[in-house]
């Protein structure tokens, strides 16, 4: 996002994206207590325990073989000159 993002609007897309988790993450919470009430909190751990796992294996499969490749960042020029 930052790479894409100019930087005159980095602030304000950055801004954007929080609000809209942090929404999420409240609208999450509701739901979340509404199901639990009704089908019961230790289903609904089981149920979010399964996608976890689900999304663990699967991000294995696909990601699992990918080596990311660092590139060499040059050492800063070290001054010979011996104080005086």
């Amino acid at each position: 996002m930052q790479t894409v993002t100019p930087r005159a609007a980095l602030g304000r897309v950055i801004a954007a994206v929080r609000t809209v988790s942090g929404a999420a993450q409240g609208v999450g919470l509701l739901v979340a207590g509404l199901v639990a009430a009704s089908a019961g909190t230790v289903h609904v751990l089981d149920v979010q325990a399964s996608l976890y796992l689900l999304c663990g294996v699967l991000a294995l499969l696909f990601l699992g073989g990918r080596r990311t490749r660092r590139e060499a960042v040059p050492e800063p020029a070290v001054s010979r000159a011996t104080p005086s």
